[in-house]
């Protein structure tokens, strides 16, 4: 739905902002015509907006929060895997894992592993190390 189709439906005028957010909830209501929502849309109070808006923010956090999770043990079962093969596949394979994952994660993991790092992988780990923040 465009802004000034949102306008002519509620007679609401929005800061872009505002139909940002709008239209991040209308893409989340699914079983909605573009009618239904903007007049079910018109009747809500700023209130019940920002309460909507919470909700969404949270949603997308919590299903953020999971993505990483996921991808932090996929990360670690693809390093398991890969130290049982041979020197070739086990260097595409983790070439491949940096590449999808992240370098700083992979070298840390294969670190804790006590995987043999790379001398390019052990300057990223020292580089690595260098830049944390310890406070």
């Amino acid at each position: 739905m465009l802004k000034q189709e949102f306008k002519e439906l509620t007679g609401l005028d929005l800061t872009d902002n505002e139909f940002e957010i709008v239209h991040a909830i209308y893409m989340l209501s699914e079983s909605e015509s573009k009618d239904e929502f903007a007049l079910r849309f018109a009747k809500i109070n700023k209130c019940e907006l920002l309460s909507a808006c919470a909700l969404v923010l949270e949603k997308y956090r919590k299903k953020d929060e999971q993505q990483i999770k996921e991808i932090r043990f996929l990360k670690d079962v693809l390093i398991d895997i890969a130290v049982y093969l041979h020197k070739g596949e086990f260097e595409k394979t983790i070439s491949l894992i940096k590449n999808l994952i992240g370098r700083k994660e992979v070298i840390i993991a294969l670190w804790r592993s006590k995987v043999r790092l790379t001398s390019t992988d052990i300057d990223d780990l020292i580089d690595i190390v260098q830049k944390s923040n310890f406070d």
